[in-house]
């Protein structure tokens, strides 16, 4: 029988007589436990027309199609004529295991007429009768919170297409145990539990026959993402954002410090005491440049891990890495270079005030700037690089991969070599 909106509409489905059968669990008695895991992603289709050809399929005897139709209709509406429907055509088929879940499913809701209810039963004893006790038995995790446990049917047509089971363990003395009936032929257990590795399990079943199947997952030397990415941008981009403010700070402060002394507003009159004062600002708002960089350049890092996709993360911290190197050279240079140019204005002896303030104002400008990018450039290059090492690193630690990392000197500086 199949369920219409309007009521019961008679097929050519012949339900067998009412036996005590084998008693083979079911893969979940709980009718709120969802709908088979689509493996096709969403159908879009006008709901009425897609009722309508699993109905048509049904009739020209296309049962698997029209179960396919109909648990998608389930899935994408939740109504339970739809689940029984759905029974119906995996019954025709000959898919007796989702049969057996679906009426389970469908027998625990609340409402069902004497006569359904009545036809249902009669339809899942048959469906027992055709079904071989599998036992399936988790060791080692002291907890499944979290977990998930399925069974799919490995098939041997492409045509014959099966959605996985769920399966709910419960604990035992020692082990996470579940009984279910499943089709004589050959399936696969599959389970993920937060932080150990996942198992997948081939295994045969045969008539006549108890199988007992054993899933031992190990502990996941690979972290999962929440546990390490998430608290790597937190970190890299709060506290980068936190140094690049303190940096604008001082490169600001010390900016306007530097202004007052060459103007003269701040200059007690002594020349030699107002260059001394003057280096000090400059490397101080070297020092503040270089903070905004690091800040800058360390958000960038931490930004980067919250790209989901794996490869072009990688890509681009191995990017960030080589170009906060080459940055990092550029700085030091830099910073050399302006120093130079700003140690040079001061004259020998011990001019007076206007005199050297007229030097600076026409060539130490130059100078200073260049010191300042310097200083911002070292730490841009120093941001981008250690965060972007650091992130390497750390996805090279979770994948449970051996990191190899070499320093060599050469005429030009350091290389850094690894494999990530």
């Amino acid at each position: 029988m199949l369920h219409t909106s309007a009521g019961m509409l008679s097929t050519f489905l012949l339900i067998g007589a009412v036996g005590p059968g084998e008693t083979a669990g079911s893969a979940t008695a709980d009718p709120a436990a969802g709908a088979p895991e689509a493996s096709d992603g969403a159908v879009r289709g006008d709901r009425k027309q897609r009722e309508e050809q699993a109905f048509r399929l049904y009739q020209a005897g296309r049962f698997a199609e029209a179960a396919l139709e109909f648990e998608a209709l389930w899935r994408d509406f939740a109504e339970v004529r739809y689940l029984y429907n759905a029974a119906s055509s995996r019954f025709t088929v000959g898919h007796y295991a989702h049969a057996t879940d679906y009426l389970t499913r469908y027998l625990g809701t609340a409402g069902l007429s004497a006569s359904d209810r009545s036809d249902a039963a009669g339809q899942l004893a048959e469906a027992k009768r055709h079904l071989v006790s599998v036992q399936l038995r988790v060791e080692g995790p002291p907890s499944l919170a979290g977990a998930t446990l399925t069974v799919e049917h490995v098939a041997d047509l492409a045509s014959d297409l099966r959605p996985p089971l769920r399966v709910s363990p419960t604990l035992t003395q020692d082990a996470w145990t579940a009984a279910i009936g499943l089709d004589p032929g050959t399936w696969e257990a599959h389970l993920e539990v937060p932080g150990y590795a996942p198992v997948h399990t081939e295994f045969a079943v045969q008539s006549g026959q108890k199988i007992d199947v054993v899933l031992r997952p190990e502990r996941s030397a690979r972290a999962p993402a929440s546990e390490w990415r998430r608290p790597f941008a937190l970190g890299f981009g709060i506290g980068g954002a936190v140094v690049a403010a303190a940096g604008i700070g001082i490169t600001a402060g010390e900016s306007a410090r530097s202004g007052q002394l060459v103007d003269g507003t701040k200059c007690s009159g002594n020349a030699a005491g107002c260059v001394d004062t003057l280096s000090s600002t400059l490397n101080g708002r070297a020092w503040g440049a270089g903070l905004l960089g690091l800040g800058v350049g360390a958000a960038i890092g931490g930004a980067t891990a919250v790209m989901p996709n794996d490869r072009r993360r990688r890509l681009f911290w191995i990017t960030e890495a080589s170009t906060g190197t080459v940055l990092t050279l550029v700085g030091i240079v830099s910073l050399a270079v302006g120093s130079k140019t700003a140690n040079g204005l001061v004259p020998p002896g011990d001019p007076d005030l206007a005199q050297w303030s007229s030097l600076y104002t026409a060539d130490g400008r130059r100078g200073a700037t260049i010191h300042t990018t310097g200083g911002a450039l070292l730490g841009l290059g120093v941001g981008l690089a250690g965060s972007a090492l650091t992130g390497l690193l750390l996805t090279r630690h979770a994948a449970g991969a051996t990191k190899k990392v070499s320093v060599s000197p050469t005429l030009g500086g350091l290389v850094l070599s690894g494999h990530f």
